[in-house]
């Protein structure tokens, strides 16, 4: 029986980025990419004008610059000089958006500290170091998260190492209040099976949503943890998974995944994935929500839409980590593993419309393979 295993001692860390940001005594801002008529209310507040790059990191023999898009930046920031560690580097540095959410900046040099000379004025900041050891050869569950609760995040995590041998965590969050940062690293290093915890303070704007014209292109911010992870810390990771704390992947054993990945041409496979409808049993109804409270699904539902796994080594630089598919290669879909998204785990984080229990109905079928799956990981008795 495959048991998880805990190492002797569990690496728990907060390691904050180094963002760059424009000067707010600048006038030069990024313009929003949707017109003011297609523009819900709210949107000019939560949209990210001010934030150049979430972080400058080494990768490698390049220094990554991640970020939301340019867009007008790209012509008017006009860097005129870039210095690292004193060096000239400017005929090295390349500034150019990657997709419509996100840019694929980079600087061909290794360094400590860098120095821009822009419109904007100077800009310096600190080169954060390549953590790319921190995750090798792990199995890695990889999020954004803002104030869920720790109880929700153990029981994530705990069913993960059981169901995909998980033993590492790359957890960033999006300015959480109800704990300190250090509680959440060891919360989720005291989990048996995990080796590596480290935390990400990612406080930017997530962005507004698409507003009545159904139109997404104003939400950089989960775009940016996708791209980060991938460069700073998990280029030699085994595997590693987009998965948010709501959903839970069901797998037949903790290997499948590695095994479907491997056959994978592109070392990418895409999930598949059900709701789990906000239904409980009388008997929870007065407790706080649990995962494991949840076990019911509308038949008449349409799926959740899918995430994906990836094997990182295998993943070739054009790749784009998008929130439901990796862009630019083929993504293999699973023929056995169902992620299950549950309605009732729900803290209102992008300031959705609530999502309010419901009595049990006819079109409401058990989900006998979650609940077995919950059982094995510990979740239920």
């Amino acid at each position: 029986m495959w048991r998880a295993r805990r190492r002797a001692s569990t690496a728990a860390l907060v390691e904050a980025p180094h963002p760059v940001l424009l000067p707010e005594a600048s006038s030069l801002r990024r313009a929003p990419p949707r017109p003011p008529e297609k523009r819900q209310g709210g949107y000019e507040e939560r949209f990210d004008d001010r934030t150049l790059w979430y972080d400058v990191l080494q990768a490698g023999d390049r220094i990554r610059l991640t970020g939301p898009p340019l867009l007008n930046l790209g012509d008017e920031l006009g860097v005129s000089a870039a210095v690292l560690d004193g060096v000239d580097v400017t005929d090295r540095l390349a500034l150019a958006d990657g997709h419509n959410r996100g840019q694929r900046s980079w600087l061909a040099a290794a360094g400590s500290r860098l120095r821009l000379e822009t419109a904007a004025g100077t800009l310096e900041t600190e080169v954060s170091p390549d953590r790319a050891e921190l995750f090798a050869d792990s199995r890695v569950l990889l999020t954004l998260s803002l104030d869920n609760d720790l109880a929700w995040i153990r029981d994530w995590v705990r069913f993960h190492v059981r169901q995909l041998g998980i033993d590492a965590v790359l957890f960033y969050d999006n300015g959480s209040t109800a704990y300190p940062l250090a509680e959440l690293a060891d919360a989720i290093a005291g989990v048996p099976g995990i080796r590596t915890a480290v935390v990400v303070p990612w406080p930017f704007s997530y962005g507004p949503g698409s507003g009545p014209f159904d139109l997404w292109d104003s939400d950089f911010c989960q775009y940016g943890v996708l791209d980060h992870s991938r460069w700073r810390y998990l280029r030699r990771a085994r595997l590693y998974v987009n998965c948010d704390i709501d959903e839970l992947i069901v797998a037949p054993s903790p290997r499948t995944l590695e095994r479907e990945l491997a056959a994978s041409p592109k070392g990418v496979v895409s999930l598949p994935g059900r709701w789990i409808d906000n239904v409980r049993d009388a008997e929870h109804a007065a407790s706080p929500p649990r995962h494991a409270q949840f076990t019911r699904y509308d038949a008449r539902a349409a799926p959740s839409p899918s995430k994906w796994a990836v094997d990182p080594r295998r993943l070739v630089e054009r790749a784009l980590p998008l929130v439901h598919l990796v862009d630019k290669v083929a993504n293999a879909p699973s023929e056995r593993i169902l992620f299950r998204h549950f309605r009732g785990i729900y803290n209102g984080w992008h300031g959705e419309v609530g999502r309010g229990e419901l009595e049990v109905g006819e079109h409401h079928l058990h989900d006998a393979e979650l609940e077995r799956a919950m059982r094995r990981a510990g979740l239920r008795p």
